[in-house]
């Protein structure tokens, strides 16, 4: 399993349990650190639904955005490296 999915696995199972502090550690974990992923909207659109206001997300396709370079196959799949 990607970190992603079992960051989101794990975000999913605390809001079932009730554990809503511990959903939100994971949903902002994932859209401020993994951040490139489906996983990084689907979690802001999650904390909104807890009404918590999620951190700005990071746009993928970004080359100035501070966010982490995408992987060089990403990279040249895109054409991110004309």
């Amino acid at each position: 399993m990607a970190l992603d999915a079992f960051y989101w696995k794990v975000a999913n199972l605390a809001a079932q349990a009730g554990q809503r502090e511990l959903a939100i550690e994971y949903y902002r974990h994932i859209i401020s650190v993994i951040q490139r992923t489906r996983f990084a909207y689907e979690s802001g659109l999650r904390l909104r639904q807890l009404g918590v206001e999620p951190p700005p997300l990071v746009d993928p396709f970004a080359v100035d955005s501070g966010a982490r370079p995408l992987a060089p196959e990403v990279r040249r799949a895109t054409g991110g490296d004309r």
